[in-house]
């Protein structure tokens, strides 16, 4: 769990240096761009790099960037007020600053909905997050924003997507279906989703999944991506986990619903970092996993036992 989140801390951190020079410039109007959406569609209010939101006084343009589309959308004050009151597990909480100082945003009240977005080739990265940091996060607190299914669909140049925080529950079907099939990394954190989106298998040069913090049960082999390095699934709820990943080397099964570690974990022969923490896993035995593990950690299993020799290993983290 700490990898994982030291790890996006990184990643996040490299994207916050190159944002900013994003800026929210408001200009006259753009009549073509339909009220409460993001569009490309700005006519000359914005400049050619640049999406834009039609609210009611003006044309609001965001990002300036050579290579990223960045869009934070802070919560409503009822969802916010909520958030300060209500209380979440530890595990449940991603902590972050507040990054709308150097970054795009618009209010959940002024964007309701994502166009079909046709960016500039130059474009690789696309980051829409719910709430004001680029990090944080609480487990099911999003921001209510419709996509049109086809909003990157004709993104060629796209290889990484970030789409956090964000009510996805009606729409990620349709939407996993549409992505440019170029991808490398993916990211639909903390987006109410209750199973794998099954047309993300279709990714066959995705390297980095990353699903944490939502509401899967099952990872089965329909679910498998070739290419796939890490997959992070911690703070889900999985019961069962049936798939076949053969390049995987990073795993984070952290804080769900397994009873026992699951057989096929022990087929991933490149696997070295693996999470299983936060589980109700009594045992924990030499066949569970292959030899290359470097990094495992299994604390709050309440586990009675633990039998394995692992010529790698050089972190194990047990706990309580």
């Amino acid at each position: 769990m700490l990898s994982t989140r030291r790890t996006r801390a990184s990643v996040v951190a490299a994207l916050a240096l190159l944002c900013l020079g994003a800026t929210l410039a408001a200009s006259a109007s753009c009549p073509a761009a339909p009220a409460c959406t993001l569009s490309t569609d700005c006519g000359s209010a914005c400049n050619a790099t640049q999406a834009c939101l039609a609210t009611i006084v003006s044309c609001q343009c965001f990002g300036e960037m050579a290579n990223q589309l960045v869009l934070l959308i802070p919560f409503d004050p009822t969802k916010s007020l909520a958030l300060r009151t209500t209380q979440l597990e530890y595990k449940e909480i991603v902590s972050g600053s507040d990054d709308t100082a150097s970054n795009s945003w618009a209010t959940n009240d002024d964007l309701k909905k994502i166009a079909a977005l046709r960016l500039p080739s130059s474009i690789t990265d696309v980051v829409i997050r719910g709430g004001t940091s680029l990090v944080g996060l609480n487990k099911s607190v999003v921001a209510n924003v419709a996509f049109d299914e086809s909003f990157l669909s004709i993104q060629t140049s796209l290889t990484k997507i970030m789409l956090e925080n964000l009510n996805l529950t009606a729409s990620m079907a349709n939407l996993a279906a549409n992505l440019p099939q170029n991808l490398v990394s993916m990211s639909f954190q903390n987006n109410l989703l209750k199973e794998f989106p099954a047309s993300l298998s279709a990714q066959k040069d995705c390297q980095y999944l990353y699903l944490g913090y939502n509401n899967i049960a099952e990872i089965n082999p329909s679910h498998e991506m070739s290419a796939l390095t890490e997959l992070a699934l911690q703070v889900n709820e999985v019961s069962s986990f049936t798939a076949y990943f053969p390049k995987l080397t990073f795993l984070d099964l952290a804080n769900n619903q397994l009873k026992g570690v699951p057989e096929t974990i022990s087929k991933h022969e490149s696997l070295t970092t693996l999470h299983l923490g936060g589980n109700s896993i009594p045992a924990f035995v030499q066949s569970h996993v292959a030899q290359s593990i470097k990094t495992l950690t299994l604390y709050r299993n309440h586990m009675t036992k633990f039998d394995a020799i692992l010529p790698n290993l050089e972190y194990l983290y047990r706990g309580g």
